[in-house]
């Protein structure tokens, strides 16, 4: 069995990687036993995105 880093498997699977700071607006709205979901908009554009932090 292979272990993946968190970058590999982002190439692997076609995954797009944002920076947090590229955020604002960040306000939690979940979370679970493995991590938290937040809401934020993105700098760029001012899309509202959900973060899954794990």
């Amino acid at each position: 069995m292979s272990t993946y880093t968190l970058e590999q498997y982002i190439k692997k699977h076609d995954l797009k990687y944002y920076k947090y700071d590229e955020f604002n607006n960040i306000e939690e709205i979940g979370g679970g036993l493995v991590g938290k979901v937040y809401k934020a908009n993105w700098k760029q554009n001012g899309k509202m995105f959900s973060i899954n932090v794990i």
